[in-house]
């Protein structure tokens, strides 16, 4: 997906950038962030649960399904933000030039999973919504990660093996004033879906580091 190479991700941790520091607050991270003018058409849902269901009922899918959906989400967070560079330039606040080191930030990767505890969330404020997203107005692009086996049982009890789970994950720009509460967040995370992409080895990310956007792995 082009949204996720280092020149696109550079532009739009840019475009965050500028953007937050006028809305983000540290007392009301739930909404500062989460600006109606961008919000996308329908939020995210979790891959995981949406094609297991389609399994269920018909005991079968395809890998290609999951690439498509990835291309869906890639598509409507693309779309958010060309709305919020179109925002920034009316308003006079578009950033003149890229900053190479992610404007003090860090990415994050939330990936398609979360028992819907509400932990993560509480302890970040509402940082984090009840899926463990950030939000949105931090989206940056929605990345390809590795596979995974997994099995799913339809109504009837006999079990059908999928071949192989496409990991996914929502990519976002962190402001370095909320930092913390997105570490609190991440620190009880029962399921652990959420990492800083410097911690994540996955194409997107080798690209990141090769490209000196991320530090190299230790």
């Amino acid at each position: 997906m082009q949204s996720s190479n280092p020149t696109v991700v550079r532009r739009r941790a840019g475009e965050i950038a500028a953007w937050c520091p006028q809305r983000g607050r540290h007392d009301d991270p739930q909404h500062s962030l989460r600006t109606q003018a961008l919000r996308p058409s329908h939020l995210l849902t979790t891959p995981l649960e949406r094609h297991l269901e389609a399994a269920r009922r018909r005991r079968d899918y395809t890998q290609h399904e999951f690439l498509r959906v990835g291309a869906e989400r890639d598509a409507l967070i693309d779309a958010m933000s060309r709305k919020r560079a179109e925002l920034l330039r009316v308003q006079g606040h578009y950033p003149p030039e890229m900053s190479c080191d992610l404007a003090g930030g860090r990415l994050l990767l939330s990936e398609d999973a979360s028992v819907w505890d509400g932990a993560s969330q509480a302890e970040s404020k509402g940082f984090f919504d009840e899926d463990d997203l950030p939000p949105w107005d931090t989206w940056l692009c929605y990345v390809q990660g590795t596979d995974y086996p997994i099995a799913a049982v339809p109504p009837a009890g006999n079990p059908t093996i999928i071949p192989a789970w496409q990991m996914w994950y929502l990519v976002a720009w962190v402001p370095p004033t909320l930092l913390d509460l997105a570490v609190a967040g991440m620190s009880v995370n029962p399921v652990d879906c959420i990492h800083w992409a410097e911690d994540v080895d996955i194409p997107f990310t080798r690209e990141l580091r090769a490209a000196g956007v991320l530090m190299a792995l230790s």
